[in-house]
């Protein structure tokens, strides 16, 4: 590990412990708590986010998946939010959790799995993870590029599925706060049966998923990268 990714830790540290006194909640805390011990052992973040997706998935579909075949990515700066996922819960079961816990609207219907044509990554075979940048909102080093442009530079994005199981670990892990309240993620890792690209945003109270074209642009709906 590098001294200046070292640096980079401890300038996040202390603005999470800035953010941590004046509004308290449970993903603070937590990121606070791993970004501590990783500075103190030097290893990745990652590691600890999986007892986190346990619990989760444990509490919300009474499931307690099997993560020892799961090969996690190469810790990469920045990239520090983990999305495990399983075959156990396909992303219509992650649908419906979500629409039990809030509003919610897709613009593909309810039978996700269906209405995708194709994902880079999916739930079915083997258990596999990937990680994104810990923001809320989608990629600013993205901004007015298209998904079409971005698979052309072989940049790996988001599938719809790993994008709502994120939803669910923000949700759960900051008591009930959103991703995407100020942005919209290009779901390039997936695409639908008509060509479209889904893209998920937190709208008028409701978790939106609508669809956006390939070569759309736009500084406000914006890919997520993956490393995987």
């Amino acid at each position: 590990m590098s001294d200046m990714f070292n640096i980079d830790q401890v300038v996040h540290l202390r603005e999470l412990e800035k953010a941590r006194l004046k509004r308290s909640n449970r993903g603070l805390r937590r990121e606070v708590q791993l970004l501590t011990r990783e500075l103190q052992r030097g290893h990745s973040l990652t590691d600890d986010l999986l007892p986190c997706w346990q619990e989760i998935y444990q509490v919300t579909f009474q499931i307690n998946p099997d993560f020892s075949k799961i090969c996690l990515p190469r810790s990469h700066p920045g990239f520090d939010w983990l999305v495990p996922v399983v075959p156990e819960i396909p992303t219509n079961m992650v649908w419906q959790a979500l629409k039990e816990q809030m509003k919610c609207f897709s613009y593909y219907g309810d039978d996700l799995e269906k209405a995708m044509l194709g994902n880079e990554r999916t739930c079915y075979g083997d258990p596999y993870a990937v990680c994104v940048r810990s923001r809320p909102g989608s990629d600013d080093e993205f901004s007015r590029c298209s998904v079409a442009s971005l698979k052309e530079r072989h940049i790996p994005l988001i599938t719809l599925d790993e994008r709502l199981r994120l939803e669910l670990f923000y949700w759960f892990e900051n008591d009930s706060e959103h991703l995407d309240t100020e942005s919209c993620t290009f779901c390039g890792g997936s695409t639908a049966l008509d060509g479209s690209i889904p893209g998920v945003s937190w709208v008028d109270k409701t978790l939106y998923i609508g669809e956006n074209h390939h070569k759309s642009l736009s500084p406000y709906a914006r890919a997520r990268m993956v490393v995987s």
